[in-house]
């Protein structure tokens, strides 16, 4: 599963448990002005909170990790699919530890061994699903052991995963003169970095711990590709294709 599919079907259960909620809420305002009991209707706001929260608690994370424009980049960088599934994890112990909290107040009048007895069985059962949730995480989506390295490309210190994924000489020189970002993109995948003060140029990692940075004729743009730079992993530059 891509961490866009999992977005994407996060943020519609997360809306569609706030429709739920709104109607369920409008469905309790009509039964208390008809002067009916409403059993355990503080839950309804917990809800709509709760997926208000989510689905910023998502959003944020995933418009930031793979752009550098976005303020928040720094904080989201590289997170894939684990670290997107173990936020929303957290987000739902939190939203059940409040609930848990609020069934404590509104007992604490009605004190009994019963209410505190189904009380400590929601406890184990909250903890239960806590490893549960985090046990499955760690053995389908396990984290990657990256061997970080640094290099010196155009005078801006990157580090790079040198174990991950990298572009060969050949899918550089496939690359057209005049090409936007978008079109280095759809071959080669998102740019492993940027580099740049103002505007940034983007970084791809090549094979033999090497680098190329693409400037453009337009850089506020990315667009009218013009220059291709190597840099070697000892930091030493030369420019390998010039229109």
């Amino acid at each position: 599963m891509s961490i866009d599919t999992y977005a994407y079907v996060m943020i519609y259960i997360f809306i569609g448990l706030l429709l739920l909620s709104v109607l369920a809420g409008m469905a309790a305002i009509v039964m208390k002005i008809r002067k009916k009991t409403v059993k355990c209707w503080w839950i309804i706001p917990c809800t709509i909170m709760y997926s208000f929260v989510a689905v910023y608690n998502l959003f944020i994370p995933y418009i930031a990790y793979d752009d550098p424009a976005d303020p928040n980049y720094r904080t989201f960088k590289n997170w894939g699919l684990r670290d997107f599934m173990l936020n929303d994890c957290k987000m739902l112990i939190i939203f059940l530890l409040a609930i848990l909290l609020l069934y404590f107040v509104r007992k604490r009048k009605g004190y009994s061994i019963k209410a505190n007895g189904l009380a400590v069985l929601i406890v184990f059962a909250i903890l239960s699903v806590v490893v549960i949730l985090f046990t499955f995480v760690d053995n389908f989506f396990p984290g990657d052991e990256k061997k970080l390295l640094t290099m010196r490309v155009e005078g801006f210190d990157v580090t790079y995963d040198a174990s991950g994924r990298k572009i060969t000489m050949e899918e550089i020189e496939d690359i057209a003169w005049g090409s936007s970002i978008y079109e280095i993109s759809d071959k080669l995948g998102e740019p492993d970095t940027w580099i740049g003060s103002g505007f940034l140029s983007p970084v791809y990692f090549v094979e033999k711990n090497r680098a190329v940075v693409f400037y453009f004729t337009y850089p506020g743009v990315c667009e009218g590709l013009e220059l291709i730079v190597l840099v070697d992993e000892d930091g030493e530059s030369q420019i390998l294709k010039e229109e």
